[in-house]
């Protein structure tokens, strides 16, 4: 079952492998090249807390190049179940666009995703072991998709010997701190690894449990074209974690081999370290360190993670129901929420105002139970506008305004109350507050360029440039709301302009655009009138 050095369809593998390793050099904006001036940009650091990690070479300036690269490797997103994708270019599987691979039998969308070289490795893979692949439902997923990208990434170490070279720099914390859940679920994936592949591209049952924790430490949730996927990246992976982040990701196209982009979110002085978000940047401090303990294995202790109110965003907040202020943990790294209920008389919450307390089992509940209302709403196809105020007010009752959970909901409706013109005043209203209260929020928690604030200041654009319209049909004087909606489209431009036109805020950024040109002839027939 295994594939030698020597097997000749390496000969073709080596021929189709991209040059993962080096920069791009083409600016897919400008047109203009580069020259791997990027790497100009950064360099790497180390230090007894956060390990190695990247710092500015020099100072940038928001909206700067960090770094350009493609991935040593992608792979499907792991799934507890649900539909397949396609192992190519991750297009949800379905009996419309379904096609076997004739070599090793593995479901993709088309020949041509059959053929690319993405899918060589497992293709070379199953072929070695002597058996095609079989699916009970080749539509739906199967826990052999978890060992494509392990595949992958072991076959670098004939295709591409510098891309194996980094991947075993990479830090895992395979023999230091990885959760027993972890070493349990890596065990069984590369028990089913051995069972089904055996010592593929000579790899040996170490090397599959180091690849394993590497991709946990390492691997990133891509979202491209409409596809989700999970990637490896080069010296991006070394960017540190922060939960108000000083860089930000785009991912570009499959066509291109989703090349991720890392760029300055703030102004970076030259010695600064550079930062990403590894959770949710909309979640509760007790959510987004549960969250990066579980997925990264640290507990995050950030500026905003050590303040009980993140800063004023106060996404953890619950209602007091005295004075209706917010109730916040007194202790925000308590590791309470972590241990559960074995925790529970030690970790306290308390009112800022009037000090009313609570224990965090309570806190617990109120914030479970509302995010068992949303994931219902999640699951259900063509949910309209009034369930969600329905939860929404629901929700609001034990949380605060500003909690996570109330965010989620209002960032909904927010979309769900389109297009503008087919609401009614009362309505329009709403949009328009519901998208001052999350650029709110988004100013806190991404107090550069963001993609969040780029599309609130879209949607508030919106309502306002229709605000402007009724008004301007009642001959008011709309002047001031043309202005602040002109305002808010320029400020949604330079925020979703640096997206890649393979996503879907690319797409507002062109509906932006256009709005903005409707928006100056409407100004110049005010002007004109008046």
């Amino acid at each position: 079952m295994s594939i030698l050095v020597d097997d000749p369809k390496w000969d073709a593998l080596k021929t189709t492998s991209i040059p993962i390793t080096e920069q791009i050099t083409k600016d897919s904006k400008s047109g203009q090249e580069l020259h791997n001036e990027d790497s100009q940009n950064y360099h790497i650091s180390s230090n007894e807390q956060v390990g190695r990690h990247l710092v500015a070479s020099k100072d940038l300036i928001a909206g700067d190049i960090v770094l350009r690269t493609l991935p040593l490797a992608t792979g499907p997103l792991s799934s507890s179940g649900g539909p397949a994708p396609c192992v190519t270019c991750y297009e949800i599987l379905d009996e419309d666009n379904l096609y076997m691979c004739p070599t090793c039998g593995w479901p993709v969308c088309s020949e041509e995703c059959a053929a690319h070289p993405r899918h060589l490795p497992e293709c070379m893979a199953i072929v070695a072991s002597g058996v095609k692949v079989s699916f009970d439902d080749p539509t739906m997923w199967d826990s052999l998709y978890d060992c494509v990208i392990l595949l992958r990434c072991l076959s670098l170490r004939i295709s591409s010997p510098p891309s194996w070279a980094q991947m075993e720099t990479m830090e895992s914390h395979e023999n230091t701190k990885r959760l027993q859940t972890h070493q349990r679920r890596s065990k069984a994936l590369a028990a089913l690894f051995e069972a089904r592949f055996g010592n593929s591209y000579g790899s040996t049952k170490a090397d599959v449990l180091r690849i394993i924790a590497t991709l946990e430490v390492n691997g990133m949730e891509v979202s491209s074209a409409g596809h989700t996927l999970q990637a490896i990246y080069p010296i991006a992976c070394l960017a540190e974690h922060a939960c108000i982040p000083s860089a930000f990701r785009v991912f570009g196209s499959p066509d291109e081999g989703f090349p991720l982009t890392l760029r300055a979110a703030i102004d970076i002085p030259m010695g600064s370290a550079i930062s990403l978000t590894y959770t949710d940047s909309l979640w509760g401090t007790p959510e987004r360190r549960t969250h990066l303990y579980y997925s990264k294995l640290f507990l995050c202790s950030c500026k905003r993670c050590s303040d009980r109110e993140e800063l004023g965003a106060c996404l953890t907040a619950l209602k007091c129901r005295k004075c209706g202020d917010c109730i916040l943990p007194e202790n925000p790294l308590s590791e309470g929420w972590l241990k559960g209920a074995k925790a529970e008389g030690a970790e306290k919450w308390s009112c800022r105002n009037c000090k009313e307390r609570m224990d965090g089992a309570r806190a617990r509940t109120a914030a479970w139970q509302a995010s068992e209302w949303i994931k219902g709403l999640e699951e259900e196809d063509g949910v309209e506008y009034d369930a969600y105020e329905n939860v929404l007010g629901k929700a609001l009752v034990r949380l605060h305004p500003k909690h996570s959970s109330v965010i989620d909901l209002k960032h909904s409706i927010l979309h769900l109350l389109n297009p503008p013109e087919a609401l009614n005043d009362k309505q329009l209203t709403k949009k328009e507050l519901l998208a001052r209260e999350l650029l709110e929020v988004a100013g806190i928690i991404f107090p550069g360029i963001s993609q969040l604030k780029g599309t609130c200041l879209y949607e508030l654009a919106s309502s306002l440039m229709e605000k402007a319209k009724r008004k301007q049909k009642k001959e008011e004087n709309c002047q001031p709301i043309i202005v602040e909606a002109e305002k808010s489209f320029e400020d949604c431009i330079y925020h979703l302009h640096f997206q890649s036109n393979c996503q879907p805020e690319y797409q507002l950024l062109i509906g932006a655009k256009e709005k903005m040109k409707d928006l100056v002839k409407m100004k110049a027939n005010t002007s004109a009138k008046s």
